[in-house]
């Protein structure tokens, strides 16, 4: 299953309480002065520096798409937001639009280092659907989303039955600069191959756009999240410019979610299948093993 960044940036500020989402109310000032979205109202807020002053506003649809700046200041009683730095330009009626506790940019960037952090993480991936054997062929790719060779690779017995079973093929050659497997015997055509290795957690692509997925889902990308909020807040903690105070705060929050983070990636450790023990000159004969 795949996951969009679009839906990884809410499920980030998600997991702090703080994600505000809406749709604008109203026209906002000329130039990009102000965005209106009376909708915020329903969050209850009461206080005008409450979820949104000095957090990030991001326009995810109209001519402004993509626009996101630090919020100065915040009228709770009319929805009006007003951010540090104009908008691109003025914000019309019925543009979606998204609040923060962080700048976009950074929450993207962290998240592509959570990301790369994944490489470490490894999955067992069962594949059984993209090899059919082929008459008088002895070599097969394996799938890109196996890392290396296979540890187990199984033949179908037969193909009209879909309850069939497989046979566990027990002596193969693995060519590493092509990623093949070689046969020293051939294996009947048009039978399925199942093949059982090794893969990443997470596809190792950095995102850049709100349409761009990653290859997680439940319980992973709950483990990306911990991860780039850990990142988040420890770029915060910067004692050059925050108070001992509110750097300590930061800092324990850093340090939560790091943990979170921990246990989380202890859950995804999983217990891979032994590589076969193969069988120098074994052959397929059709046998179950």
């Amino acid at each position: 299953m795949s996951t969009t960044w679009l839906l990884a940036r809410q499920g980030i500020s998600a997991e702090t309480g703080q994600l505000l989402t809406g749709t604008t109310s109203g026209n906002g000032g000329a130039a990009g002065a102000t965005l209106v979205d009376t909708t915020l109202l329903d969050y209850d807020i009461t206080d005008d520096d409450q979820l949104v002053k000095d957090h990030y506003s991001l326009v995810t649809s109209g001519t402004y798409k993509g626009n996101w700046r630090m919020i100065s200041s915040f009228v709770a009683s009319t929805g009006t937001i007003t951010p540090r730095r104009a908008y691109g330009g003025q914000i019309l009626a019925a543009v979606t639009h998204e609040i923060h506790p962080f700048s976009p940019a950074r929450m993207l960037a962290c998240f592509n280092k959570a990301i790369k952090r994944t490489q470490y993480l490894f999955k067992e991936i069962r594949d059984i659907t993209t090899t059919e054997t082929v008459a008088d062929t002895y070599q097969y790719s394996t799938p890109t989303t196996i890392i290396g060779e296979p540890l187990e690779i199984w033949l179908e017995e037969n193909t009209s039955d879909a309850d069939a079973p497989y046979s566990r093929l027990m002596d193969w050659e693995w060519d590493e600069a092509n990623k093949k497997v070689c046969f020293n015997y051939v294996l009947p055509a048009e039978r399925i191959i199942k093949w059982i290795g090794k893969g990443y957690l997470t596809t190792i692509t950095a995102l850049t756009a709100d349409t761009e997925t990653v290859e997680a889902n439940e319980p992973d990308i709950r483990h990306l999240y911990y991860l780039t909020l850990s990142y988040l807040f420890e770029e915060k903690a910067s004692p050059t410019i925050i108070s001992p105070a509110s750097f300590e705060t930061l800092m324990m929050q850093r340090n939560h979610y790091a943990k979170l983070a921990e246990e989380s990636g202890r859950e995804l450790t999983v217990d891979l299948p032994q590589a076969t023990l193969k069988r120098a000159g074994w052959k397929y004969s059709g046998v179950m093993y």
